[in-house]
């Protein structure tokens, strides 16, 4: 086994086997922040083989305004970059096993109710009221109404995730047999379905951003 190898020279050499996994910038980023804040609290950085479980344990129990969902997403981390380190040999064991993992708080979701969703379909097509110096309340017709409707009839019918859904392209779109196709947590694709008023939605937008593209 490696002795004295500094905390910091595993973190790079570990993130590099993370780039190697090709994950999303988001999940790569979200690991160089977990690994830059233990480094912070263990300040002196270390060498890893001399970290202890209860160094572990002192860091998670540092965070009073996350949630456990948020500390436990930190055990995970931890826990891959200690099992990455065994398989270096510059660690005997994996250590982050022997710290329990935080319970994420169980929270239902409140879907949108049928009121809710005829209340944002009646206000896709205009702005905000606002004051205009000398005149009454004013609001104007958005440019945008095609395409927010589709948005949101989209998210209404398959339950998409922002992140998901700003990643979406236009090939990622199967309009002749009503689905699209997106890349979810996990590099796994899946494939909801819509229903056909929202693909007519969906073909009026596009025909919106062709017609426009040929007055440019």
């Amino acid at each position: 086994m490696v002795k004295n190898f500094a905390y910091s020279k595993c973190v790079d050499g570990y993130m590099l086997s993370v780039y190697a996994r090709h994950l999303s910038e988001r999940t790569i980023e979200s690991y160089e922040v977990v690994l830059h804040r233990f480094g912070e609290f263990l300040a002196n950085n270390p060498p890893i083989d001399e970290i202890t479980p209860d160094q572990v344990r002192q860091f998670l129990s540092s965070f009073t305004n996350v949630t456990n969902k948020t500390l436990l997403n930190y055990h995970i981390v931890l826990s891959s970059m200690w099992h990455w380190a065994v398989g270096e040999q510059l660690v005997e064991k994996n250590i982050i096993r022997g710290v329990e993992s935080p319970k994420p708080e169980k929270r239902e979701i409140q879907p949108y109710a049928e009121d809710d969703v005829k209340a944002m379909m009646n206000s896709l097509g205009k702005s905000k009221t606002y004051n205009r110096p000398g005149r009454a309340h004013s609001d104007h017709s958005l440019r945008t109404a095609d395409r927010n409707r589709a948005i949101l009839l989209l998210m209404v019918d398959t339950g998409l995730q922002a992140s998901e859904l700003c990643n979406l392209r236009v090939q990622d779109v199967d309009q002749k047999h009503n689905r699209i196709f997106v890349m979810g947590k996990g590099s796994k694709e899946r494939s909801p379905p819509f229903s056909a008023r929202t693909g007519q939605a969906i073909w009026r937008y596009f025909a919106t951003l062709a017609g426009r593209a040929q007055v440019r």
